[in-house]
């Protein structure tokens, strides 16, 4: 059978209209049982094949008058029952004035066909779906360009469903909501990868193609602008991809009826912009299971008004409460995200700020590296890269321009290439805190002229009553464009460069669990006296001092003061410019404070 009819129209329905257009109807069938024969795993029966070759019909098919010059053409090749319409119109006309308050129109596609195996296939299609509040002329909300398409076999059920907004414009109350970009609903309850075939009206073949499992998927990229005509509101804009996934786990228990599942949440490109801050570069994936979260985020943040304050950095989390290891992985747009923890790692929890910027023009600028993390009991907390002026600026420049060279007008203190690394265990209310830091950088007073003064500082603590030796590792960035390992630096100060396994990190390093509180000025990290590092204070080259020293609080509040190495040089202007009248280098021990008061134990004169 093939039947066609341009219009059909219900009548006489109170409170429903229906219209359909372009209807076209196909059945080829059999008189032997669905199920193929004999048996269920038979072949179907035969049906007519109107487009064997060699067949009486030719290979075009049957094609035989039905007056009026008009003529039908048989061609199908298997078992089926196909039903097709250009357009059907479902209308709700709750008042009866003819007008409807909800209407649905849709072009439809339906299949029901045996595969050669003889198991039954449903196919059904909405394509270019909308509904409609209101008169279609002048709707009061309207969501268009919906496309579904459906299978069903004896598996389960294959769905997919997809949404072009299409400039979709929502206004309310002065606000208006505008959307635009792509939205697509996969179900799979079958497990079975899906390949099939689907006829528009003009018979325009639309493959549907899905990937194996049992899932349901939610993605797509959306680019959403929120306005009002108020002007003290401010516009709101957000775009970006985004995946919502459903899928089943292993089954530990697969006798109790009962299959773990998990959620997937995705984003990638994603951008953001409101009351002048900016979300740029976001992506990230959560995995959601039967034993907690775990997954990872990062997005580039900018926010502040140039000239008052600005605020910049990349934001990246990483998380994970289920205690053992997790490995899933997550397609959005063109991204891949992976989600990956080792059982070693246990719960845990990773805050960072990277490329971190604070700018109050022209006083204080603040950059570096920054995390917080959380392991079992522990607190962590790291810094690296770390760079801090306070100060004065021109009024309209940097502190440093694009090569990284210091403005030579800049005026006041600098703090360069510090590191800090905090390890704080959790106590009950009422006991001791219990921590171990270690902090090191190099200042200077700069733009003071014919002043210098200049030196590196370390700082190292330690109250938790054990020898420690502990890396705080920065988590790595999936967008930077030379990752660690790769960039040329030496991102853990172990005096390497991108050596194999490099990671950027902090160490936390004490020997003895006795407490400590040291103070020192002039050694480099490694704890060498070095020339770049040396503690250096001269007016105009006429008086310098210069060298190391170290501070150490003993448990009896006694502070003990090692000088290792120490200078004093006088110089005089003549003709030739400076020259050095008098110096003197030497060594000094001593210490003050506790019972004992003041008390030098060792001085020395190595030179003058």
């Amino acid at each position: 059978l093939r039947a066609t009819a341009n219009n059909v129209d219900l009548i006489g329905v109170p409170g429903v209209i229906l219209h359909a257009d372009g209807i076209k109807v196909e059945v080829n069938g059999a008189t032997a049982p669905s199920t193929g024969g004999a048996t269920t795993t038979a072949p179907p029966a035969p049906v007519i094949n109107f487009k064997a070759a060699g067949s009486s019909f030719g290979g075009n098919g049957f094609n035989f008058e039905i007056g009026g010059g008009e003529s039908v053409t048989l061609a199908m090749e298997t078992r089926l029952i196909r039903a097709q319409a250009e357009l059907v119109s479902i209308g709700l006309d709750f008042d009866a004035d003819t007008t409807a308050e909800i209407t649905l129109q849709s072009e439809i596609f339906f299949e029901q066909a045996l595969r050669p195996n003889g198991s039954q296939i449903i196919k059904i299609a909405l394509i270019d779906m909308s509904m409609t509040l209101g008169d279609t002329s002048d709707p009061i909300f309207e969501i268009d360009n919906l496309d579904g398409f459906f299978i069903i076999n004896p598996q389960g059920l294959a769905a997919k469903i997809q949404w072009d907004p299409d400039g979709l414009s929502i206004v309310s109350n002065g606000v208006t909501v505008g959307i635009d970009g792509m939205l697509e609903l996969a179900i799979n309850t079958s497990g079975q990868a899906i390949d099939e075939t689907f006829l528009d009206a003009d018979d325009n073949e639309i493959q549907i193609v899905m990937g194996a499992g049992k899932y349901l998927r939610l993605a797509g990229a959306i680019d959403l602008v929120v306005t009002s005509t108020d002007s003290s509101v401010p516009t709101f804009t957000m775009s970006g991809n985004f995946a919502f996934e459903q899928i089943s786990l292993p089954d530990p228990n697969p006798n109790d009826n009962i299959v773990p599942k998990a959620i997937k949440i995705g984003a990638s490109d994603v951008t953001v912009t409101v009351l002048g801050v900016s979300l740029t570069d976001g992506q990230g994936g959560f995995v959601f299971t039967p034993n907690g979260i775990a997954g990872n985020l990062r997005v580039t943040v900018a926010a502040g008004d140039p000239g008052v304050a600005l605020l910049g950095g990349d934001i990246l989390l990483e998380i994970n409460t289920t205690g053992g290891a997790v490995n899933q992985s997550l397609s959005v747009g063109n991204t891949n995200i992976a989600i990956k923890f080792t059982a070693q790692e246990g719960r845990v929890v990773r805050f960072a700020i990277l490329n971190a910027t604070v700018s109050i023009p022209p006083f204080f600028e603040l950059s570096g590296d920054f995390t917080i993390q959380s392991e079992g009991d522990l607190t962590l907390y790291g810094a690296r890269n770390v760079e801090i002026f306070l100060g004065s600026i021109p009024e309209g420049e940097a502190l440093r321009d694009e090569n990284n060279v210091l403005n030579p007008d800049a005026i006041g203190l600098l703090v360069t290439n510090a590191t800090v690394g905090v390890v704080k265990w959790a106590t009950t209310a009422g006991t001791p805190s219990r921590y171990a830091v270690y902090a090191y950088g190099e200042a200077s007073f700069v733009g003071l002229d014919g002043l210098t003064i200049s030196g590196a500082i370390t700082v190292r603590l330690n109250s938790s009553g054990q020898a420690i030796d502990r890396t705080i590792v920065l988590p790595s960035d999936p967008l930077a464009t030379a990752p660690i390992g790769q960039n040329g630096e030496d991102d853990d100060a172990d005096g390497l460069i991108d050596e194999p396994g490099e990671q950027a990190a902090v160490r936390v390093k004490f020997n003895s669990g006795a407490k400590l509180e040291e103070f020192s000025a002039g050694f480099n990290e490694a704890g060498e006296i070095d020339p770049n590092t040396a503690v250096t204070i001269s007016a105009a080259g006429v008086f310098t001092v210069g060298g190391a020293v170290t501070f150490t609080r003993m448990p009896t509040g006694r502070v003990n003061v090692d000088m290792p190495q120490a200078s004093v040089k006088i110089a005089i202007p003549g003709d030739d410019g400076l020259q050095e009248v008098f110096g003197l280098t030497g060594a000094a021990r001593f210490h003050f404070g506790g019972p004992e008061g003041f008390q030098l134990e060792d001085i020395r004169v190595s030179g003058y």
